[in-house]
């Protein structure tokens, strides 16, 4: 009798983690893209400044980064883009 209750208990905890693995994946899935901000170094880069004009922007680490003023792909923000920074994914048509 004990190997059955032993067995039992055990089953339950497997479903139980289960259930937890799954709510887990179901919560990272509908989190979707992340959303970032652009550094502050980027957006102060281009105040004043006209689309397509040239900029420069130093980086929190010290570097310094030339680009081109422009928004980001959401229209959200008016950045110095650095010359072959990250790429962004085509567009879906």
């Amino acid at each position: 009798m004990k190997v059955k209750t032993s067995l039992k208990a055990k089953m339950a905890l497997v479903v139980i983690m289960l259930f937890g693995i799954i709510n887990f994946a179901i919560a990272q899935d509908n989190r979707g893209p992340q959303k970032r901000t652009p550094p502050k170094e980027a957006i102060t880069a281009c105040q004043n400044k006209d689309t397509g004009t040239a900029c420069l922007m130093r980086t929190p680490q010290g570097d310094t980064l030339e680009g081109i003023c422009k928004y980001t792909p959401d229209n959200k923000y008016f950045v110095c883009m650095p010359e072959g920074g990250p790429q962004m994914p085509p567009q879906r048509r």
